[in-house]
């Protein structure tokens, strides 16, 4: 190491000329300039290019308007309608390498802060769709991030909203502005059109998070606000079954990308800036798989498929409750109706036995009365008279 050399200006080095026979002290403070040696020479400082690759220019160039909203679709509709049934079958619906592709996207917009002007084209495909270009990239960042694919959006928003947030009000209204946000970028993507994957998807996974909004949200803000809240046209049994989804849709989840041929933790293509023009690309080799991965991904597959049959079992359960009080509740109006239809026989009976008596008197008529009655009787008129 060399020696550094305390520079001082003004009263200061008079100062120090004048107490020269004081012993020098150790300390340095804040206000003293270190200058390092003329005979060490600092190299220069290596500022890293944020130059995208040429997998990701190509890529880029590629898209449209149905390859991302095909892509907004997938990667929504798995973390807000449907749990994953294994880590791996969640990526058989996409080309492995346009998957590359996308999470080499979404690592080199975690690395810059203004992709929409590196990206011309990916920012006007937003605008086209009228989308949130940085909700876009946010989604895309989150799909080139292993860590962050292993939780789902609504762990994210409300781990975000607790960060933000300090009352349960302001937590609440943080959670419905951002899952209003995905409605929206939902309701705007435009799919591959008469496909039979990508549109019954988008309209599934609509669907779902306006339900959520409406039961799980919605309700508990309109009471905390003292307003009324939207009326819910769900049973008690669909409010359940919406509840118990919300909270399966927020367990973590697995995400197998070395095993689909995915190597987050390998370059996808040689950065513009550490090769010159005159090399040539070679081909990226995938690093080799090796047995004890293969029996860990077996071994993930089925403790996943056993947690997802246990998920399974808990909601035929909760409906089992759901319809057991039903049961009930219908045993108590089968008991009152049976109380009530013996009360109205009884009365019934009572009824028709004072009706057969009071037929049964007036069938003693003596014969005096039949003279009068036929007395009383007009033929002009064909009626009785009564006088």
């Amino acid at each position: 190491m060399g020696s550094f050399e305390v520079v001082r200006t003004g009263d200061q080095s008079k100062q120090h000329n004048e107490n020269s026979d004081r012993p020098k002290q150790r300390c340095i403070r804040s206000f003293f300039r270190l200058k390092p040696p003329r005979s060490i020479s600092l190299p220069p400082i290596q500022v890293e290019r944020l130059d995208p690759s040429p997998l990701v220019v190509a890529f880029v160039s590629t898209l449209n308007v149905e390859n991302l909203s095909n892509m907004m679709i997938w990667i929504l509709f798995y973390d807000i309608s449907k749990y994953p049934p294994s880590p791996s079958r969640r990526y058989n619906h996409i080309h492995s390498k346009e998957v590359r592709g996308w999470i080499a996207l979404g690592q080199y917009l975690a690395s810059v802060t203004h992709g929409d002007l590196v990206f011309v084209h990916l920012h006007g495909i937003c605008e086209q769709l009228e989308l949130s270009p940085s909700l876009v990239y946010e989604l895309l960042v989150r799909l080139g991030d292993p860590h962050k694919m292993g939780s789902s959006l609504f762990t994210s928003i409300i781990r975000q909203a607790n960060l933000s947030t300090i009352t349960e009000l302001a937590f609440l209204r943080f959670v419905q502005e951002a899952l209003l946000s995905l409605q929206s970028l939902i309701k705007g993507l435009k799919p591959t059109a008469m496909s039979d994957m990508w549109v019954p998807t988008q309209t599934f996974a609509a669907k779902s998070l306006a339900e959520f909004i409406a039961v799980i949200v919605d309700t508990k803000l309109a009471a905390l606000e003292g307003v009324e809240a939207h009326k819910i046209d769900f049973s008690e049994e669909e409010e359940a079954k919406i509840r118990f989804n919300f909270e399966v849709m927020r367990k973590k989840r697995q995400v197998p990308l070395d095993r689909d041929g995915i190597y987050p933790n390998s370059t996808l293509s040689p950065s513009i800036s550490t090769r010159s023009s005159h090399e040539v690309q070679s081909p990226i080799t995938p690093p080799i798989i090796s047995q004890t991965t293969v029996d860990q991904a077996v071994h993930l597959e089925e403790s996943f498929s056993s947690f997802f049959l246990m998920n399974e079992i808990r909601s035929l359960r909760s409906q089992i409750r759901i319809m057991q009080d039903k049961k009930q509740g219908m045993e108590l109006e089968r008991k009152k109706l049976l109380e009530q239809n013996e009360k109205l026989a009884r009365m019934a009976t009572r009824k028709n036995a004072n009706c057969v008596s009071t037929a049964i008197g007036h069938s003693y008529l003596s014969v005096d009365d039949d003279a009068v009655a036929q007395a009383c009787y007009s033929p002009m008129v064909e009626s009785y008279v009564f006088c």
